[in-house]
């Protein structure tokens, strides 16, 4: 789905102007020009060609995105959640390299509305926040996830998080998809993304191979 609104736009101005054209070349027939004046028949309909089918090669180009558009403008919303503010404290202790970290803090989600794009169609759009960061406490987080390692001590490229939740999770509204595409991965989950794997993992493998000791994490509960 790599065409944006503005293929889309084109599409539809092609449309337009291959309806202008022949219903001009019509009405041009209709009052009788082309009879009253056979060499201007000639002249327009040679026109009338030339110009059609650089649009009609634009116009079918663009055409299965333009009908997936008009699809999806006029297809039912997606559900609206219950509410549309969240709260969600949260809290994470580990110990790594001999040091105890304790991540404490609120997630915020905000229900922004409805949105399209030709990649998910029509879908509810969020906004997330940490209130940590405002009050410039220096986390380091992803949307919906604490960055426990973003550097892999096994030299690969990856990081270890802990996974907060998705917006749908929290706002009482059924996933679009699982978590990361993985349906093994729950909110509260311990996530490792590298190269070879990506999923949850367990503690005694954290602690061996990574040398990271989760002494307690919670998350909030989903609101409805």
């Amino acid at each position: 789905m790599g065409m944006d609104m503005s293929g889309l736009f084109i599409g539809l101005l092609v449309l337009a102007l291959v309806i202008v054209v022949i219903i001009g070349l019509f009405l041009l027939k209709k009052k009788g020009v082309f009879a009253a004046h056979p060499i201007g028949k000639i002249v327009a309909v040679t026109a009338g060609i030339v110009l059609l089918i650089p649009l009609l090669v634009v116009f079918f180009v663009t055409l299965p995105w333009t009908l997936i558009y008009l699809h999806d403008v006029f297809s039912p919303d997606p559900p609206k959640p219950p509410v549309d503010y969240a709260e969600l404290p949260f809290k994470l202790v580990y110990e790594i390299d001999g040091e105890i970290i304790t991540v404490e803090d609120t997630y915020v989600i905000k229900y922004k509305g409805v949105d399209w794009d030709e990649g998910q169609g029509k879908h509810n759009v969020w906004y997330t926040s940490f209130l940590g960061q405002s009050h410039g406490k220096d986390y380091n987080y992803v949307d919906g996830a604490v960055i426990i390692l973003d550097d892999l001590k096994d030299g690969s490229s990856g990081r270890i998080e802990f996974l907060l939740g998705s917006c749908e999770y929290y706002m009482g509204l059924e996933e679009e998809e699982p978590l990361y595409k993985y349906d093994d991965v729950s909110p509260g989950d311990i996530v490792l993304f590298s190269s070879g794997y990506t999923g949850p993992i367990s503690d005694e493998e954290l602690k061996n191979e990574y040398g990271i000791t989760i002494l307690e994490k919670s998350i909030s509960p989903p609101l409805t």
